[in-house]
């Protein structure tokens, strides 16, 4: 008497077809549009009332002296600057010259019409990021508008929106890369995708040298195009023409590179430039510890390699959501972080985005599409990088500037969009999603406040 076998599925659940194109709610697209006015407004409020400071820097406008000397230089000399010891200004003369270049142009309107420019890229790097969350996931209109506002309603990201830098130049290059890849895997890695792609990541060279780390990401991104379908002799024929545009467009700088500094980038004359900043040397071993709550240093045992980076992501948090420093601590740059509950709510959202995520890889093979699954390892590929390199430069420099992880600001507000849209039952998802904009434009109205009456005092 033969046994009956149990039946089981030979192969796993198919995954879903492309998803169909969804028109976006007039209520929504209101809601759209008062989030871009609403970035608008903020930053344009920051660039009028954050002091130009010219001994020492802002946490909420870092650098900006030294931005500034980089562009006299090229709109009164015309020429780059070099390092110059005897300047106290001049410490931005490793950066690539792109920002500043497209800056000089407006060095004799004034500081205010520069950092004008700085708002301008802020915007385009919202819309970028809606356009590139509504292309992903066109079957979720409200998701792209929530991705946009965590992007634009960032309190310290609109408040180096309003200064002088070339942060958001680089966050906005990122931002249009990560939009190309995205519109290689829906229509094909054509010739004119891979020249628009090899423009924008050339164009991240020549703005900031962490541009570099948009090199593995689309390394990746020619395999995955080549798994998701597109043929051998495609995708190697359109990356051959991605790299030759980087590489024909930033040969001059690094051309000027290897004859002034005889290296590709000035790392070892950066080294020596910032050899007498702060240091984990300096902080490992002294007497302190930062309290989880609060942020404040205390009084401790020895502070260890693992206390000082426990110090480095306390305040890296904070910095990234909002922090400012008052007049009389500008010249040694010291930041003064918003009341612990106001830094909880952006934790609990975290977390319940995290959670959201957790759930949307367990149903990942039945919700997804593979090329949706292919493009959200390139983002989460774009923040480990990012973070991985902040995490490598703060190994030997004492940095605690959120900012430097915005590169990857359209990755985590995409991601932090879909989690939370995952983690929410589907009948209170637009619900929670207009809730949570409103509180983070409530949020973004603190920090204002709150530099307002520092800075008005």
């Amino acid at each position: 008497m033969s046994k009956k076998r149990r039946l089981s599925p030979e192969y796993p659940p198919m995954s879903p077809l492309q998803p169909t194109r969804e028109a976006v709610a007039v209520a929504w697209r209101w809601v759209a549009f008062l989030v871009v006015c609403a970035y608008i407004v903020l930053s344009l409020c920051y660039l009028v009332v954050t002091p130009y400071v010219r001994s020492g820097t802002l946490i909420n406008a870092p650098d900006e002296a030294a931005h500034m000397r980089y562009i006299q230089t090229i709109a009164e000399d015309h020429k780059l600057p070099t390092r110059n010891p005897a300047d106290p200004l001049a410490y931005e003369w490793h950066q690539p010259p792109l920002y500043y270049m497209l800056a000089s142009a407006l060095y004799y309107a004034g500081t205010n019409a520069i950092r004008g420019l700085s708002v301008l890229f802020g915007l385009l790097t919202v819309l970028t990021v809606y356009a590139t969350a509504r292309k992903l996931f066109p079957d979720d209109p409200v998701l792209p508008i929530l991705a946009m506002s965590i992007t634009a309603m960032l309190p310290m990201r609109q408040s180096i929106c309003g200064t002088v830098t070339n942060d958001t130049l680089l966050e906005l290059f990122f931002a249009l890369a990560m939009m190309q890849i995205v519109e290689a895997f829906h229509g094909g890695f054509t010739i004119q995708r891979a020249f628009s792609l090899g423009i924008c990541v050339a164009s991240a060279l020549l703005t900031k040298s962490t541009g570099l780390l948009l090199m593995p990401v689309i390394c990746v991104a020619f395999f995955l195009l080549w798994r998701n379908g597109e043929t051998t002799k495609s995708v190697i024929r359109s990356a051959a023409v991605t790299m030759c545009v980087v590489a024909f467009v930033t040969a001059p700088l690094f051309a000027h590179n290897l004859a002034t500094y005889h290296e590709l980038t000035p790392v070892k004359a950066f080294m020596r430039e910032f050899a007498d900043t702060s240091t984990a040397a300096k902080w490992i071993g002294t007497p302190r510890s930062v309290d989880k709550w609060s942020g404040e240093l205390v009084t401790g045992p020895p502070m260890t390699r693992a206390g000082y980076y426990e110090l480095i992501i306390n305040w890296t948090s904070r910095s990234f959501v909002a922090a400012y420093t008052p007049m009389r601590l500008a010249p040694m740059g010291i930041p003064v972080f918003m009341p612990a509950p106001y830094y909880a709510l952006y934790l609990l959202f975290g977390c319940v985005s995290l959670f959201g995520l957790l759930l949307a890889h367990r149903r990942r093979k039945q919700r997804f599409t593979e090329m949706q699954v292919s493009i959200v390892g390139l983002l989460i590929l774009t923040i480990v990088l990012v973070s991985a390199s902040f995490a490598g430069f703060t190994w030997t420099f004492f940095q605690t500037q959120g900012r430097y992880l915005y590169p990857a600001l359209l990755p985590i507000s995409v991601l932090g969009a879909l989690g939370f849209r995952t983690a929410i039952p589907v009948k209170y998802r637009d619900l929670s999603a207009g809730a949570l904009i409103g509180l983070l434009f409530v949020l973004s109205l603190a920090l204002l406040s709150a530099i307002l009456t520092t800075y008005g005092a």
